[in-house]
């Protein structure tokens, strides 16, 4: 596995297909993303295999709090490019030679995203009825 390019996003900057986005800012920095956010990395990977592979990685670095240890300033956090790719880079090489470990991860992280749609979508859609039938009863 071969290491992604880390950027610091720019939003007139050209999307490529196999990149997500790492949050930099704030208590949640190192957290993937879907979307690009204004305080927000771009990381670019080669195919669709190494993005599914480094975004479990990124995953479970953040999950893990590995980054807040590397988090400066005094008002809002924040974690440099550098930090970050220090970290994600020694992780990578940590795990290389042990794919078929991180396929059954990616397999795994892919389920429980799907998982939480589908409770999300479920809460939203209660919710939904909740207040339709408390505005009915109201009026």
């Amino acid at each position: 596995m071969q290491n992604p390019i880390v950027k610091c996003y720019t939003p007139n900057s050209p999307n490529n297909p196999h990149c997500f986005y790492i949050l930099c800012k704030g208590d949640n920095s190192g957290k993937p993303l879907d979307r690009p956010c204004p305080n927000c990395f771009v990381v670019i990977c080669s195919n669709q295999t190494e993005l599914d592979y480094i975004r479990v990685i990124c995953y479970g670095l953040h999950q893990s709090r590995i980054f807040r240890q590397d988090l400066i300033g005094s008002c809002i956090q924040f974690i440099r490019i550098g930090c970050f790719k220090k970290r994600l880079y020694q992780a990578i090489r940590q795990i290389n030679g042990r794919e078929s470990d991180l396929s059954k991860l990616v397999d795994a992280f892919q389920k429980v995203q799907l998982f939480r749609k589908q409770i999300m979508e479920a809460y939203l859609l209660s919710e939904s009825r909740l207040r339709h039938s408390i505005k009915s009863l109201i009026r």
